[in-house]
């Protein structure tokens, strides 16, 4: 293997590492790039769970593309021993070679639950100030491929792999939990709609004439305008109006128009960059 310049190695694999917070895609540009200075066929980002007893295969990739996995690998006494022996030790963990994976406890489970015959893995514990972040385990067909310099390099690399993935393991919790709050969100919204019905009070009397209106503009794609003074109920026929239209499964969104400054109007409701103006410190969506 021809000698691999240290500062070079650090800074592609930091640019590969930390191009994207998609931990597959990040996976993906770090296995195209180890693969030109070490064997690397396949990468695995792995979390060991010590209070289940089991890894957690969090994704893969290979040069083909990157996956999410989130598998879930029960594993024996055998392997948490020898996983909690590696851990507690006192120095920092260092890359390991697993040069024969029948003898191993821990890659005996992880190759019959990944269904990979036997190759070579170079694996390192990932940890930010002594606690771990997760394990990089690369694989790579043949036996004896790996060697203490490939090691090493991994070594070298522990703090940006380190960060980069676990900004991108707690991006992709928040993105978990943003979809969980859409579903509960929508969820409470049909429960509220089932308590409280669409009965429009006042729909079969004074307001007969009203509704009328209501069925004969739902159907349309056209712009309807309300007006009433306030308090005169133009947010309950607005609704209404949703609820009998083509667009009733859409969100339904109010805006008080009158309520934004006139300098922000555009801002508020499109929505803007980070930079766009003096104040704009972050990017924000828009209602439209």
């Amino acid at each position: 293997m021809n000698a691999v310049d240290t500062n070079e190695f650090y800074r592609e694999v930091t640019k590969a590492i930390s191009s994207s917070l998609k931990i597959d895609f990040a996976l993906q540009r770090l296995v195209a790039y180890l693969r030109t200075v070490m064997p690397a066929d396949e990468l695995f980002l792995g979390l060991y769970d010590s209070k289940g007893g089991a890894n957690r295969i969090i994704a893969s990739a290979s040069k083909t593309g990157g996956e999410i996995l989130d598998k879930v690998v029960p594993l024996s006494k055998e392997a948490v021993e020898s996983i909690e022996g590696i851990l507690m030790s006192t120095a920092a963990p260092i890359a390991f070679i697993v040069r024969d994976l029948d003898a191993n406890p821990v890659g005996r489970v992880m190759t019959a639950a990944l269904k990979r015959n036997a190759h070579s893995t170079l694996s390192k514990i990932l940890e930010i100030e002594g606690k771990q972040v997760a394990t990089l385990v690369i694989t790579t067909e043949g036996t004896e491929r790996f060697t203490r310099e490939h090691a090493q390099l991994l070594d070298v690399v522990n703090d940006p792999l380190s960060i980069a993935v676990s900004n991108a393991l707690h991006f992709q919790e928040l993105v978990r939990i943003k979809d969980l709050l859409e579903d509960d969100n929508r969820l409470l919204r049909n429960e509220m709609h089932r308590l409280v019905g669409d009965e429009v009070v006042g729909a079969q009397f004074g307001l007969r004439g009203v509704m009328d209106l209501v069925r004969m503009v739902a159907p349309l794609d056209s712009s309807v305008l309300l007006l009433g003074e306030t308090g005169s109920g133009k947010g309950v026929i607005g609704n209404a109006i949703h609820r009998l239209s083509a667009w009733h499964r859409k969100p339904f969104i109010k805006v008080n128009c009158g309520a934004i400054p006139a300098s922000l109007i555009d801002s508020e409701l499109f929505g803007h960059k980070r930079g766009a103006f003096t104040g704009a410190i972050a990017q924000r969506r828009g209602f439209f």
